[in-house]
């Protein structure tokens, strides 16, 4: 991309860099979302997978899980980083790339210092904002914001001091996600100040397709990881390793459906790499089903 990029600059081919650009962000975001999905569903039987024996227990491996979960987030912003630096290196720029790397040394600080403390005292979401929506399906307005209100005092009480659970590792993670995000972010802001690159066209519409596609691959993967779990005894390996495999085949599948329905062009330009660099192991195998066939 870099060498292509720096060509169409110095050519003055304003177009094809932004095609370019584009393409090259589509298609990684395209290859990618789904990944991190599937790390995001898929976090508990790869980290038993990976880790689960001898003394590292069902807490490490929650926690372990949990982290990975975080972590899926900046799969996707990383990515994205590597695409927009590279374009800001194909015309010379230098100076802005280093003030959204600045940001998000800052907020990774920031973020990983409060965090921590607040996943030391609860790290677990999901018992307070179903506390919140008990609460406020019933009370008017006023009390609505008093309730929001409470919840807000609490977290920044907890974000000011350090409990002892070790689930505080979690916000390490979160402030390393949440930091490369808005590394892309204001790289991609600053970007678009310096030579426009984005538009609905040929970035906005298109990612917000494969998000769409991603998103209804993430919610199918759930509840047949769930089904499956919930049937199979995955407290032995085997049953582990099925679980990942049929979501994993599953989720695939659905998100290659998903791109053809919603004719995301991606995908063929995907396919046909992938057959291109499949192609020498095709030939192979072909040789040798005939070669075979001979012999008998």
């Amino acid at each position: 991309m870099l060498p292509k990029l720096s060509e169409e600059y110095a050519k003055g081919q304003t177009k094809a860099f932004t095609r370019t650009f584009n393409n090259a962000l589509r298609q990684t975001l395209f290859v990618i979302l789904p990944i991190a999905a599937m790390i995001l569903v898929l976090r508990l039987p790869l980290v038993r997978l990976a880790y689960g024996v001898g003394e590292f227990d069902w807490w490490a491996t929650v926690i372990t899980s949990w982290c990975l979960a975080l972590l899926a987030i900046s799969i996707v912003a990383q990515s994205g980083v590597a695409i927009v630096l590279r374009a800001f290196y194909a015309i010379h720029e230098t100076k802005l790339p280093l003030i959204a790397t600045f940001v998000s040394i800052v907020v990774n600080i920031l973020l990983g210092y409060y965090f921590t403390n607040f996943f030391s005292h609860y790290w677990d979401w999901r018992p307070i904002l179903a506390q919140i929506v008990s609460q406020i399906s019933y009370i008017d307005t006023r009390t609505f914001i008093q309730v929001v209100g409470s919840f807000l005092q609490d977290a920044f009480r907890w974000m000011q001091t350090r409990n002892l659970s070790d689930a505080a590792v979690g916000g390490l993670a979160f402030g390393l996600s949440v930091s490369f995000l808005a590394e892309f972010f204001v790289a991609a802001y600053l970007l678009q100040k310096k030579i426009r690159v984005f538009s609905w066209k040929q970035s906005y519409k298109p990612l917000l397709k494969i998000i769409a596609n991603t998103t209804i691959m993430l919610i199918s993967m759930y509840y047949v990881f769930k089904l499956s779990d919930f049937n199979l005894d995955t407290t032995r390996t085997v049953s582990v390793v099925g679980v990942t495999v049929i979501t994993s085949l599953y989720g695939t599948l659905v998100y290659l459906v998903g791109a053809k329905v919603l004719k995301i062009r991606e995908l063929d330009i995907v396919t046909e790499k992938f057959t291109h660099v499949m192609s020498p192991l095709i030939s192979i195998f072909k040789s040798i089903k005939l070669n075979g066939k001979r012999k008998a």
